[in-house]
């Protein structure tokens, strides 16, 4: 099951704290500009994706998908360049405290793997440019 709709599923503790939270991650990232940042968070929200570590690749499309009823198709691809930005971002950062408590980076998850959302950043960097 795709985390949005897991999330949605499932209670969630107040809304203003998960969006509190989310605009810190997004924040961290500083790779991207804020207008594109303010964006994605207007579809996480949407889909009550409240960490960035929860964007897989069903929220990709799906959000290709919320960008064409808002933008030009030629800024699409952009803003969705900038979805993965923050999720490798997301990965590295997870890597990252791993390695500094030690314990295996990723398990088996059974679901697509887009190579640009590889749990291994290194991975994930070599095809960031070719989604």
């Amino acid at each position: 099951m795709p985390a949005y709709q897991y999330l949605q599923a499932v209670p969630q503790e107040d809304t203003g704290q998960l969006q509190e939270q989310l605009e810190r991650e997004l924040a961290e990232c500083t790779e991207v500009y804020p207008t594109y940042r303010n964006k994605l968070r207007a579809f996480m929200e949407s889909r009550g994706i409240w960490h960035i570590c929860d964007l897989d690749y069903t929220a990709r499309e799906e959000y290709g998908k919320f960008l064409e009823k808002q933008i030009s198709p030629a800024a699409c691809m952009q803003y969705v360049r900038v979805m993965d930005l923050v999720k490798l971002h997301s990965i590295k950062s997870q890597v990252r405290t791993v390695r500094e408590r030690g314990r295996p980076t990723a398990e088996y998850e059974n679901g697509i793997l887009f190579l640009p959302y590889h749990p291994d950043p290194e991975i994930a960097e070599r095809f960031i440019d070719s989604s």
